[in-house]
């Protein structure tokens, strides 16, 4: 979120997910929803038993049911990746309407705070919303040491000041990391989905060009000598045909060979499938390949290998350029990162 979930969470229509993950995100949602409502409504019930602040309870009841709606609308929103239309004119709204009650009220109303703050921070960008959570907190602070002392005598006390105001603090991060939490779980299925059709249309690809290039050629070798048919005598036509055969029967032999070879992922699929893993990581990596045989299956070892050495790419955020070395060492085959570029040193250079 630059600040903001449902700006984070875009673009919202690229992720591919299966029924269980969308009952997780399902789950996840209605979670939040409910965590978001029980807050403020556990505060209009303390605000109803409190035997200082229970002659505000109508005025309590009014003000939760206006701004209720408007923190669950930012919040539903944001859980769905939808940007929220004059979100800065509901927060005013918010603010308002609680400030407003909570001089009246008093202390029980302090904690309310916490949907204008957790409402800043799924809304707005980064620093607005981490402004807005401050002044919720000093609003909550505020509001506690200037109550009446002999209405809320434990209020206006350093600790209990204290406590208000972390409470509206704790509060308003608790939300914004329950709709973080599903921001960043769609974003990481998405990843996913996409990663996951990159690689189809690369190996679509990769198989096309390779049967391309094997039909195609003796396609056009089979025409060349048909057209020669017509000047040839009977015995030259046999040993044309035969030659034909021939040449048919072998393209057909490079065919089934590499189908078979489609079934087994090979060494040099793994590898443009790790650097096309890497790009979408905003990491560009080279192949180095030493004397090692990239046709060959890729086994257990080699994927372990290659595994590891794309998650310490990953790992180091400052890289932006790095190579995967295949070298073959006594027989067998090793991979590993080679000579990473931080984004530091692309800067200085």
């Amino acid at each position: 979120m630059s600040g903001s979930c449902a700006h984070r969470a875009e673009p919202r229509c690229q992720w591919d997910a299966g029924p269980g993950v969308e009952r997780d995100i399902d789950t996840l949602r209605a979670a939040t929803i409910v965590f978001a409502a029980a807050l403020p409504a556990v505060e209009v019930w303390y605000v109803a038993i409190a035997p200082d602040a229970q002659s505000f309870t109508l005025l309590a009841l009014l003000s939760a049911a206006l701004v209720i709606p408007l923190h669950l609308r930012l919040v539903w929103r944001a859980l769905h990746g939808t940007p929220s239309p004059n979100a800065s004119v509901t927060l005013a709204v918010l603010a308002l309407v609680i400030v407003g009650a909570g001089i009246a009220i008093g202390a029980p109303w302090v904690k309310m705070l916490a949907l204008v703050g957790g409402s800043g921070l799924i809304v707005l960008p980064r620093r607005a919303a981490v402004g807005v959570l401050i002044g919720s907190v000093a609003a909550a602070a505020l509001l506690a040491a200037l109550v009446d002392p002999t209405r809320h005598p434990s209020a206006t006390e350093p600790a209990g000041t204290a406590y208000l105001a972390l409470s509206v603090a704790w509060r308003s991060i608790a939300v914004f990391a329950l709709v973080w939490l599903v921001a960043s779980y769609r974003g990481l299925v998405s990843a996913r989905g996409a990663l996951r059709r990159e690689a189809v249309d690369r190996e679509r690809q990769r198989v096309h060009s390779e049967l391309a290039v094997t039909v195609d050629a003796t396609l056009g070798r089979l025409v060349a000598l048909s057209h020669q048919f017509d000047t040839l005598g009977p015995s030259d036509a046999a040993a044309m045909l035969v030659r034909i055969n021939r040449d048919a029967d072998d393209a057909l032999g490079r065919t089934r060979q590499l189908i078979a070879g489609y079934r087994a992922s090979t060494r040099e699929f793994e590898l443009r499938t790790a650097i096309g893993l890497l790009a979408a990581a905003g990491i560009t990596a080279e192949l180095l390949v030493d004397g090692a045989d990239l046709t060959a299956p890729a086994d257990a070892t080699f994927r372990t290998q290659l595994r590891t050495a794309v998650q310490q790419a990953i790992d180091d955020e400052s890289a932006v350029a790095v190579a995967l070395r295949v070298r073959s060492d006594h027989g067998s085959t090793v991979v590993e990162l080679w000579a990473p570029t931080t984004r530091n040193h692309a800067h200085a250079t």
